[in-house]
């Protein structure tokens, strides 16, 4: 979401893109505990990449990118009998939309869709540190990653 402000006297003067806030129902439940900004130029892609212990909390600052999740289903999801209980979800994201929370154990993937380059936040629940980066490049769900059988894509756009 990006808010216009506007000065004293009413005359716009920037915007605003709140991320986080402690107030909202996500922020009583959720504290980021490092944030960095990621630059992907058009037609890159970064990911998949899967981490067992840390969530990312996702916003696209510039641009445009479509966020691919590996999704585990929930017990009783219409789909799970299916697909071994996951499917994969992208997440249609322009600049001011977020956040797309991406769950311990769901592997994902950021591209970037449009003709600039596009930059995205992450705010993740555990920090990454060289001595426990978390990064499980070999587990087969990153080595099978196939994500031509998307059930779904999700516009965040204007929401």
């Amino acid at each position: 979401m990006i808010i216009q402000t506007k000065d004293t006297t009413g005359t716009p003067n920037g915007t605003l893109m709140p991320l986080w806030s402690a107030a909202d129902k996500l922020g009583r439940l959720y504290t980021p505990q490092q944030v960095y900004a990621v630059t992907i130029p058009p037609g890159a892609v970064k990911g998949p990449h899967l981490h067992r212990r840390r969530c990312g909390y996702f916003f696209c600052l510039a641009g445009h990118v479509q966020l691919t999740v590996n999704a585990k289903l929930p017990d009783g999801a219409r789909w799970a009998k299916f697909h071994d209980r996951r499917e994969y979800r992208t997440y249609d994201m322009y600049a001011g939309d977020g956040p797309v929370l991406v769950l311990p154990g769901d592997p994902a993937e950021i591209r970037c869709a449009g003709d600039t380059v596009a930059i995205v936040v992450n705010m993740p629940d555990r920090p990454w540190t060289a001595e426990d980066p978390d990064d499980h490049p070999d587990d087969p769900l990153v080595k099978e990653w196939n994500p031509t059988n998307v059930r779904f894509v999700e516009s965040l756009h204007g929401a």
